[in-house]
């Protein structure tokens, strides 16, 4: 079944639609890092090291 629905297939469309998956994975990422509710978690996590008592510093 796979091989019958591959030799349908040309070739050059594959790559075609795999870099148009990699790119829209790769926007959707940069826009959901870079949404505003996000801003407050990175500040959060950007003072990480310099607290005693946080996840990253030394009790």
């Amino acid at each position: 079944m796979i091989r019958e629905a591959l030799s349908h297939l040309h070739w050059t469309t594959l790559p075609v639609v795999s870099m148009l998956m990699f790119a829209m994975v790769f926007v959707g990422v940069l826009l959901w890092s870079n949404r505003k509710e996000s801003r407050s978690i990175y500040k959060e996590m950007e003072n990480l090291p310099l607290e005693e008592n946080g996840m990253g510093g030394t009790k």
